[in-house]
């Protein structure tokens, strides 16, 4: 609609080339179609160059240059901060398809725009907020901002890679930021703990990672509160595999009506499919895999055509597979498996790559005249195994572990 009246705004006022408000505004308009695609889960429809990058972001940066030295009609952020953003949202995207190398160049613009900025800017994030001055922050409060949404995508790219002690100490870094800026950065705390949250549950400490969820729970962050509350249920089901894990997984759920399906079908898309791998895992711990089928195909489809999100479609197989196996398909539980051990490969994350060699051992284990075949995986397995065990000592060995572990904001004045 918006770029209907962007044409119509042009054709009336006659310019060629066209009006600069034009440009502003498609360029504005750019930006936030993609963030509402993001949420909306409309992934798919955004189409993709030959070299893989998003046309539309393409075309963000190729107009920005365009207008960079033209006076801007109304203000809504600075041309390079738009710029900053495009490329930090290009970056989120691609490393969601499983684009992970391209991501990362964009990461990389987004986060020397940004510290040229600031540096023009005369602002230094190493100084706190008492040191650096009321109005030096109102002038740099987006960039310090886009500051924290660059090292948010850092630390969600070192995790999906399974470098943890990378990710460590990005978290560490950041949270420090936080301390330092405690009333200008309240409003990023939350997204922070639910970085610590999937760093804590990624390293196998469920009970941090579900302490660092709940507090996201207990924050006025409302659009992250679903989100943070089937994380915390899925880490309640991965500590205890028992009955204890499963009624304190059902009784968060039930806090938010989130194990009633037809309300798990209006959430949006990305909590909706993690919804339904959370009410999936609780039918399995109950026996009915039945019901645990239909609710993990609906989430495989949610985020192969919405989200376009490979990790989540990897480790989705992982749980269906095992349910096709039982019901005696050991080949389509194959073509699963063997799916999900080239995306999960592919982003170099361990613990989906793990899960799905260790599956693929028990189905060869299974067939008559799989002998070698299991063996071979069985090698295999041991190597990612120990791979994936020196990532987390790694992680584990760091200095700020622990603290990241119990991290919990400074109090706002």
């Amino acid at each position: 609609m918006l770029q209907a009246h962007l044409t119509r705004f042009d054709r009336e006022f006659c310019c060629s080339p066209p009006h600069p408000s034009s440009r502003q505004l498609t360029v504005h308009y750019s930006v936030l179609y993609i963030a509402m695609a993001m949420a909306a889960g409309r992934i798919n429809e955004l189409s993709q160059d030959p070299s893989g990058n998003i046309q539309l972001l393409v075309s963000l940066q190729q107009l920005l240059g365009e207008v960079a030295g033209q006076p801007w009609g109304y203000t809504w952020l600075p041309p390079p901060a738009i710029a900053a953003l495009g490329n930090l949202l290009h970056a989120s995207l691609l490393r969601s398809l499983g684009k992970g190398p391209l991501a990362a160049t964009h990461l990389l613009a987004a986060q020397e725009t940004v510290e040229q900025q600031l540096a023009a800017l005369k602002i230094n994030l190493e100084a706190t907020e008492a040191e650096l001055g009321m109005q030096a922050i109102w002038q740099g409060r987006i960039y310090c901002h886009l500051r924290v949404l660059a090292a948010e995508q850092q630390v969600l790219q070192a995790l999906g890679a399974s470098r943890f002690a990378q990710a460590a100490e990005q978290l560490a870094a950041l949270t420090a930021l936080l301390d330092r800026f405690p009333q200008m950065l309240h409003d990023c705390v939350p997204a922070t703990q639910m970085l610590l949250g999937h760093y804590a549950h990624s390293l196998g400490q469920f009970s941090a990672a579900c302490a660092h969820f709940k507090a996201v729970l207990a924050s006025d962050a409302t659009p992250l509160h679903d989100t943070a509350l089937l994380a915390a249920a899925l880490s309640e089901l991965q500590a205890d595999v028992g009955p204890a894990g499963l009624r304190a997984a059902t009784d968060l759920l039930e806090q938010r009506g989130l194990t009633e399906l037809p309300h798990v079908l209006s959430l949006p898309v990305h909590d909706r499919t993690a919804a339904l791998v959370c009410n999936a895992l609780r039918a399995q711990r109950t026996g009915d895999e039945s019901n645990a089928r239909i609710q993990l195909t609906k989430a495989l489809k949610a985020a192969h055509a919405h989200l376009g999100n490979t990790q989540m479609v990897a480790q989705v197989l992982n749980l269906l597979a095992p349910i096709q196996a039982d019901k005696g398909d050991r080949s389509g539980a194959e073509q699963m498996l063997t799916s999900s051990t080239t995306l999960a490969k592919s982003a170099g994350d361990l613990p989906t790559l793990l899960t799905a060699s260790r599956a693929l051992l028990r189905v060869f284990g299974a067939g008559a005249g799989e002998e070698e075949r299991a063996g071979k995986q069985r090698e295999y397995v041991e190597r990612k195994a120990g791979e994936l065990a020196a990532a987390v000592a790694a992680a584990q060995a760091a200095p700020c572990h622990a603290a990241l572990l119990s991290w919990r904001p400074a109090a706002k004045a």
